[in-house]
């Protein structure tokens, strides 16, 4: 059922920084005792979904906060299978075609500059086999420049 941002607002009201880094983080845990900023799981669901816009968009390309990966993806958080994080993260989101047009863009512009940096530029070719071998989502553009931004043939 899709909910109303204006309504969740008016009945979560504003959040607190531990509320807020809650969202983001997860749960703390203080003296090995698990605790939260929120009355319990529903009031915390309530607030990512009246916030969320703002919180993702803090977030770096290729990432989600604590809150989307417990109340979105499907996954849930448990010591037995913890949720995707760092590099994990972004292969798990890439192949689940999540992310957005411009995270895709900011991760291909990342990946071509740590390859640059390291002597290692790959052809358009080269990359198009990779990404296949990695079972990766290829970007399609239609400037060849951006497939060099050296602009160098």
């Amino acid at each position: 059922m899709p909910r109303s941002r204006r309504r969740l607002r008016a009945r979560v009201g504003e959040l607190s920084v531990d509320q807020y880094d809650e969202l983001a983080f997860g749960p703390h845990y203080d003296h090995l005792e698990l605790v939260s900023d929120f009355a319990d799981d529903e009031a915390r669901e309530d607030a990512w979904f009246a916030n969320r816009e703002e919180i993702l968009a803090e977030e770096p390309a290729g990432s989600r906060p604590w809150a989307w990966w417990q109340y979105e993806s499907g996954l849930k958080d448990s010591f037995e299978k913890p949720r995707p994080s760092g590099h994990e993260a972004e292969v798990w989101l890439r192949k689940q075609r999540l992310l957005t047009p411009f995270e895709e863009r900011e991760l291909d512009t990342r990946d071509r500059m740590i390859r640059d940096q390291a002597g290692n530029t790959l052809s358009p070719e080269s990359e198009a086999r990779y990404r296949a071998s990695a079972a990766l989502p290829t970007v399609k553009t239609s400037n060849a420049a951006d497939l060099n931004p050296g602009g160098a043939s």
